[in-house]
Formats: C-alpha cells, structure tokens, sequence
C-alpha cells in the first residue's frame, strides 16, 4: 500500500502533462475552425481542468509544496523550544 501512496504524485503529475498537452492542442484546433461553439466547449473544458490543477498541489504534485513543508516543520521546531 506505501508503495502505491508514494507514486501517487507521479500519477498525477503524469495526468497533469498529458491533459495540459491535450488542452494545447484542442486550442489550436478550435482557433483554426470558424465555428464558435467549439471554442466554447473546449474554453470551458480547459476551465475546469485548470480549476482541478490548482486543486492538485495539495497532492504534491507543486514542487514548492515540500519547501512550504519544510518551512513550516522549522518554523513549528522553533515554537516548541522552551524560551
């Protein structure tokens, strides 16, 4: 089960990459067609999918997350010394 935990942020960042590539590349497509509803329908796709990005740092999928933890774990170190 640990091991399975541990390459969770690699899934995760694996999903974040192939649906960013897949956005990109749905954007292009849509600019090039004249249509207007597909550039709304791939605008909204790409909205929520950026929404659920900003959402995965608590994943640990944002490289600052484990330097936001280090800085916490030393700032919490140093409240619990006696003065």
């Amino acid at each position: 089960m640990q091991e399975i935990l541990q390459k969770i942020p690699d899934f995760v960042q694996a999903f974040a990459l192939l649906g960013m590539c897949l956005s990109i590349l749905a954007t292009i497509v849509v600019r090039i067609t004249p249509s207007k509803t597909d550039d709304e329908k791939v605008g909204a796709f790409v909205e929520k999918f950026q929404k659920v990005l900003h959402w995965m740092p608590t994943l640990g999928i944002n490289p600052n997350t484990k330097k936001l933890q280090e800085a916490y774990e030393e700032l919490k170190a140093k409240s619990e010394q006696p003065k």
